[in-house]
């Protein structure tokens, strides 16, 4: 991804930024987990 597009796409987001695997690799795991009773 070019310097130009990065900075566009970022001032986009939330974040200010463009994401990283960590911002959301907790969530993930979570959602993978299967932690129903029973």
């Amino acid at each position: 991804m070019n310097d130009v597009f990065e900075a566009l796409f970022a001032g986009q987001t939330a974040l200010g930024r463009v994401g990283e695997p960590d911002d959301v690799g907790r969530m993930i795991a979570s959602l993978l987990l299967d932690d129903t009773p029973g």
